[in-house]
């Protein structure tokens, strides 16, 4: 895929060009012919679950990730590559917390969301072929910093009755349109311009793409679920598979 390729040359009424089983076979292709792809995300995972053990034992409120049996169905799927967290922290637990607790809580909560976001733009970068740059690492952060955002507000309506079936419709639309962002960043667009041009190339691919949200998601929530080492499987061998799909897909539907 070029890095400069205008977004106007992207057809707006094109038929499906890609499927699910298409972009996942050439993704575990790449993974298979480069197993380097998947060496950012495992130390990644490894720092995921050092993060988890540590904030279990810490006196600060923690959350906990629901578990098989917990729930029915979970779609773990965060816009961009990453695993499952097996702790969390409520933004209320950080009030009024004494300095000390404060930098702890927050520091281990930004190590963890730094190593997942690096590790992908790792992965995106090496999958395109594309120079890795300050600027594309600040646009990748800057992506994964909204993925997180949207996700909080999604998370506003869980438990809502119909209103949390209208926040997972609004979370699939949303997961559709933004799925090639991640490439489109790291290879050279602004945040706006890769928005917008994930948006173009997702019309007429909704059913493919949909199927990769829910597939993909489904996995890391499942690899999640397993205990003590759920963060690191999740994000070891999920992630790379759902990143080098971001490229496949943004690949296929460059003309």
């Amino acid at each position: 895929m070029s890095a400069d390729a205008p977004a106007e040359n992207v057809d707006r009424d094109r038929l499906p060009g890609t499927s699910v089983a298409g972009v996942l076979r050439e993704s575990v292709d790449r993974i298979g012919a480069d197993p380097a792809l998947v060496f950012p995300f495992a130390v990644a995972g490894l720092m995921l679950s050092a993060v988890d053990r540590l904030r279990l034992r810490d006196p600060v409120p923690t959350t906990t990730a629901p578990q098989i049996g917990d729930v029915t169905v979970r779609i773990a799927y965060q816009f961009y590559p990453a695993g499952v967290r097996g702790t969390g922290t409520r933004p209320a637990a950080l009030v009024d917390l004494e300095l000390p607790y404060l930098a702890r809580t927050v520091g281990t909560e930004l190590a963890a969301f730094l190593a997942v976001a690096v590790a992908g733009w790792v992965v995106v970068s090496r999958a395109l072929d594309a120079e890795r740059t300050p600027g594309s690492l600040a646009r990748y952060l800057g992506f994964a910093v909204g993925a997180h955002l949207l996700l909080g507000l999604f998370a506003l309506f869980d438990g809502l009755g119909w209103l949390a079936l209208l926040a997972l419709v609004a979370y699939l639309s949303v997961a559709v349109r933004l799925f090639a962002a991640p490439a489109l960043v790291v290879a050279g667009r602004d945040l706006r311009t890769a928005v917008r041009e994930s948006v173009r190339r997702s019309r007429g691919e909704t059913a493919t793409v949909v199927g990769l949200v829910v597939l993909v998601g489904l996995a890391a929530w499942l690899l999640g679920s397993v205990p003590v080492v759920g963060a690191l499987l999740s994000t070891a061998l999920v992630a790379p598979v759902h990143a080098v799909a971001v490229v496949a897909f943004a690949e296929s539907t460059a003309g």
